[in-house]
């Protein structure tokens, strides 16, 4: 199943966002900044992934107290 997911996200966003859905599934709970240093993309390009996958129901966030 996992792998239907990542085929459809890479089909349909491309192949930076599965990078940055695997790092989520792995991870759980991550901050903006540690994901982008393990992704290896700007700041600015993982706000826009992050956003799309918001705004599609793919993500949610939650703030830290």
């Amino acid at each position: 199943q996992t792998m239907l997911i990542d085929r459809y996200v890479e089909s349909t966003y491309g192949k930076h966002q599965v990078r940055v859905l695997r790092i989520l599934r792995q991870k759980g709970f991550t901050e903006e900044k540690e994901l982008t240093k393990l992704s290896l993309l700007p700041q600015k390009n993982l706000r826009v992934i992050l956003t799309k996958f918001i705004n599609d129901g793919l993500l949610q966030i939650q703030e830290k107290p």
